[in-house]
């Protein structure tokens, strides 16, 4: 669903973000990029979906400071919520969390 047009942000969000969870980065970039072309002034694209895709795509090719780095734009919006997608709130945290373990920063995963 998420590669047709016509597809909704919110599912093209979870769709990359599953393909990022299961180590399909090429698939997961793809969409993430198309995502941003195609919501270039949504807030909730451009703060909050593309930094999570984007920080857990660094995680995975070992960019763990690039990571936390990215996911700084999302913090001011990270526990808001896209329309009826309320899934979508956590998500920046829960990467972030990831990538400070990545770093070897627990007490900071944690916080």
């Amino acid at each position: 669903m998420a590669m047709q047009r016509s597809a909704g942000r919110g599912v093209q969000y979870g769709a990359a973000l599953a393909l990022a969870y299961a180590g399909a980065d090429a698939g997961a970039r793809a969409l993430t990029d198309d995502l941003g072309k195609r919501f270039p002034e949504v807030t909730m694209v451009q703060f909050s979906f593309l930094p999570t895709l984007r920080a857990k795509l660094a995680v995975h090719s070992g960019n763990v400071s690039e990571a936390i780095e990215t996911l700084r734009a999302a913090a001011p919006y990270e526990l808001g919520r896209s329309g009826t997608y309320r899934w979508t709130a956590l998500y920046p945290v829960f990467v972030r969390g990831e990538a400070y373990l990545a770093a070897h920063r627990g007490s900071e995963a944690a916080a």
